[in-house]
């Protein structure tokens, strides 16, 4: 897949920052578009190589934001993002335009919606985090299993819920709603043995079962240890599939051995019977008590 060089229109005010970038609201080809840099350039191969095998497996929109291209900055565009960061605010001289290497950033899909974190400070109901939990879950599975990426820094910042989702009503999600962002820690299988990327897939979909818990306990009117009791129950609903299923399947085998049972009681009362009459006719004739006349 060719690099897509995009131009920067517009750069406007930013949206966020973390450990391993930034994200500016910024036009491009005259719509909003959400501009990501970078404080490593590690980072930025990254992100730009996941996008690029997302976009290669037809899943562009699906499992993350929808990748635009990448951006040059010019020296003013680089002066305005990185003065507007506060961890870089005290040391101008050490991050200037001729100084510092990372010019190339990433333009994606501007998401409108909120994360994860605050759907939960907002009381999200307990059946919108179940579906959006096995929303989460299939698309790291098709992540991992398709794409072939692991993303490792899952986490309710880095799972973005579209506003068309309502938090506290809406009984169904629809694909796009539930969206994966930060692949700044991606882990390639191709990159690594197959051991090695099944086991941080496997510790990926663990650590999204502590995200429910966490998710669920964050909410601020809902009491202590709901996440555990949500994860639970979810677990006890598909255990409880599971018996049913099982049980109908064995209901069949069941009803059959209780009317072989039923067969052998009656062919053994049958047979207690015909001993009770083979008693009779072989037990000795009572001794009479009448009188001789009464027996004339």
């Amino acid at each position: 897949m060719a690099d897509r060089i995009v131009e920067l229109q517009g750069l406007y005010a930013r949206l966020g920052n973390g450990a391993r970038g930034a994200v500016f609201e910024c036009m491009i080809n005259g719509q909003p578009a959400a501009l990501k840099v970078y404080f490593e350039e590690t980072f930025f191969h990254k992100e730009r190589l996941a996008y690029e095998k997302i976009c290669h497996n037809n899943l562009d929109g699906e499992i993350a934001p929808r990748y635009i291209g990448q951006v040059h900055l010019t020296r003013n565009d680089h002066h305005i993002i990185w003065s507007d960061i506060p961890r870089f605010q005290a040391n101008p001289h050490i991050y200037s335009f001729d100084i510092y290497p990372h010019h190339t950033a990433i333009a994606m899909e501007l998401l409108t919606g909120v994360t994860l974190y605050q759907a939960s400070m907002r009381n999200i109901g307990d059946e919108q985090i179940k579906m959006i939990t096995a929303e989460l879950s299939t698309r790291l599975v098709t992540l991992h299993d398709v794409v072939g990426i692991c993303h490792r820094d899952l986490s309710w910042n880095n799972a973005m819920i579209d506003k068309s989702f309502n938090l506290l009503s809406d009984t169904e999600v629809i694909p796009g709603q539930v969206r994966i962002v930060d692949f700044s820690e991606a882990l390639f299988s191709s990159a690594c043995s197959k051991k090695h990327f099944l086991d941080r897939c496997l510790n990926e979909m663990t650590n999204l079962g502590a995200l429910v818990q966490l998710v669920a306990d964050a909410r601020p009117y809902y009491g202590e240890h709901e996440g555990q009791k949500l994860l639970f129950g979810v677990m006890e609903e598909e255990e409880e599939k599971k018996k049913e299923k099982n049980f109908k399947s064995a209901g069949d085998t069941d009803d059959k051995i209780d009317s072989d049972d039923e067969v052998e009681d009656n062919d053994e009362e049958v047979g207690d019977e015909e001993t009770e009459d083979d008693d009779d006719l072989n037990r000795p004739a009572e001794h009479s008590y009448m009188s001789d006349d009464e027996m004339y």
